[in-house]
């Protein structure tokens, strides 16, 4: 009886959720989440419900592709890892970086066990972020433990000279 007024609860909150919202219902979850999209960010405000009445851990995480590439880094960059409680739910959020402009696929994946679970969407970047560049080798700075060592290893001799001299 719980399970079902919570269900029932849970649809009539579906029903409320604004139009940029993404509702997913399989294998016993209920997923909402409120999709923004902000000068290149990709935010899910996300509610993971589990319907089941036992503990489940599942792997949370979304990403941006184009045409089976990700435009937003790596694929599982944001993963993470969530214990849901019997009829208990979870808040989070996940965020993309996305540095390619124009309409894409959005993907939140929940894993449990071997069992996959995707809500997609599209989406439009109208303005993309400017990738990172690499750091190339020649740019390190020297190695700071290094300079330590070295400086601390001359400290042991010069303190040992002294006390040798006493």
């Amino acid at each position: 009886m719980k399970q079902k007024l919570l269900l029932l609860g849970l649809l009539w909150f579906t029903l409320m959720l604004p139009a940029s919202a993404l509702t997913l219902e399989k294998h016993d979850f209920i997923m909402n989440a409120n999709i923004t999209v902000t000068n290149g960010t990709v935010r899910a405000d996300i509610v993971l419900y589990n319907m089941q009445n036992q503990t489940r851990t599942v792997s949370l995480y979304s990403y941006v592709y184009s045409n089976g590439s990700s435009v937003s880094g790596a694929w599982t960059q944001n993963l993470q890892e969530h214990t849901l409680a019997p009829l208990g739910s979870v808040k989070t959020l996940l965020e993309n970086n996305v540095y390619v402009s124009g309409t894409h696929d959005y993907k939140i994946r929940i894993k449990e066990d071997k069992t996959v679970t995707d809500a997609k969407a599209r989406i439009t970047i109208k303005q993309s972020l400017k990738k990172p560049d690499p750091v190339s080798q020649d740019e390190l700075p020297v190695s700071t433990p290094v300079v330590f060592a070295a400086s601390s290893a001359l400290g042991i001799v010069a303190l040992w000279v002294a006390t040798r001299k006493v």
